[in-house]
């Protein structure tokens, strides 16, 4: 009984650790993070082969063009603003081996993608070999662009950069949208952004209090 009682309490510490250290890193604006890019190494995309730029296009141009916009488009791309984060520090550069490794013959498929579970984000996760700055990081790990659901799902996931341990993913499905292949299909990081600083921090305000 003594020793059910002591698992039991450490449960609860450890729960009560992980919801204070959350709290520390989705609500705290003095909790820096990094911010790693968005990971397409699982992407499918899924419709006609007529529905998109020539899959080795996407691979070589588009995947690297969309992680260099943090850079090239600060202001709308300001990930610290939408995290409500006094600092973010990107590297997204660090996609470019990751998704590097896409099979360009693979990329487009006429069948629905199933969502990520927790151990295959895991699994991507532990692949992420880099030099890092702070203590936790977040990616975008993109499930799916679907041109005719007109949508693109995804994992937003925050994650301790010394043990590679997920500690949260938040599954969005958005909306693209704007003119030419590029823009448009960036338009639903976009809309993933706000949906982070919108929907989701109140939910983490609500939550994490």
């Amino acid at each position: 009984m003594k020793k059910l009682f002591i698992t039991l309490l450490l449960l609860f510490a450890v729960k009560f650790i992980t919801a204070q250290d959350l709290r520390r890193v989705l609500l705290d604006p003095y909790y820096p993070i990094d911010f790693i890019g968005l990971d397409f190494s699982e992407v499918k995309l899924i419709g006609s082969i007529s529905s998109y730029e020539p899959a080795y296009e996407v691979k070589r141009r588009f995947f690297p063009e969309w992680n260099d916009m943090f850079y090239t488009q600060p202001n709308k791309f300001n990930v610290a603003e939408f995290l409500k984060k006094d600092r973010i520090d990107y590297s997204t550069e660090n996609m470019i081996s990751i998704n590097d490794k896409v099979d360009a013959n693979e990329l487009i498929t006429s069948r629905p993608t199933k969502e990520f579970t927790r151990v295959k984000l895991q699994e991507m996760v532990n692949n992420y070999n880099f030099e890092f700055i702070n203590e936790v990081a977040m990616v975008f790990i993109i499930n799916s662009l679907d041109k005719p659901r007109r949508q693109t799902k995804l994992n937003v996931v925050f994650f301790n950069t010394n043990s590679k341990n997920i500690l949260l993913s938040i599954q969005l499905v958005t909306e693209p949208a704007g003119g030419g292949f590029r823009n448009y299909w960036i338009g639903s990081i976009y809309y993933a952004l706000k949906e982070l600083g919108k929907t989701e921090y109140k939910k983490w305000k609500k939550l994490y209090k």
